[in-house]
């Protein structure tokens, strides 16, 4: 699937968070812009619905945010 995500209009970057008790899961997806966040609304919501499909979960919720600062220390891998 990130395969699939890195293909987003403007994809930046993904976040995954996971309570390892509950199993509740929360992504972010980072893109170069709104425009390209928008561009991108229809085919993630189709990949969300995949994904949670598969995995017998269910979406609870989806925000959009701005994002002020995106500066990591980590070396690129590759």
């Amino acid at each position: 699937m990130l395969l699939q995500i890195e293909d987003l209009p403007g994809f930046c970057s993904l976040s995954v968070l996971t309570d390892g008790e509950t199993g509740r899961t929360a992504a972010a997806v980072v893109h170069e812009s709104r425009a390209a966040m928008h561009a991108a609304t229809g085919m993630a919501q189709s990949l969300r619905e995949d994904f949670a499909r598969q995995l017998g979960g269910s979406i609870t919720d989806v925000a959009e945010f701005g994002l002020a600062l995106a500066h990591l220390r980590v070396p690129e891998t590759v």
